[in-house]
């Protein structure tokens, strides 16, 4: 139940990040967000970014960075529901 709660409670701030990063085609902090989340990524068990997760921390700036962008969208959408849903469940009441 604590994991839980922290979890919600920290991931909005980290979607933020996430986003700011993105918007500012900001590798170095994008990978500095996604390294901080993703023990706990692995540790709920949302596997459907982890693949996505590992991308961005190997992706370097001369790449085509589209892809990585995209998938941090992606990731930070899917956190969003994840939130939304750990919320909603009332587990962290």
């Amino acid at each position: 139940m604590k994991m839980l709660e922290l979890f919600a409670d920290m991931m909005p701030r980290s979607i933020e990040e996430i986003l700011a990063s993105v918007d500012a085609h900001n590798l170095e902090g994008l990978k500095k967000v996604i390294h901080r989340i993703k023990p706990s990524v692995d540790n709920m068990g949302v596997v459907s970014i982890r693949q996505y997760i590992r991308d961005i921390e190997l992706s370097e700036a001369e790449t085509d960075m589209l892809p990585i962008w995209e998938q941090a969208r992606f990731i930070a959408g899917v956190l969003e529901r994840v939130v939304a849903e750990v919320r909603r469940s009332d587990l962290t009441a």
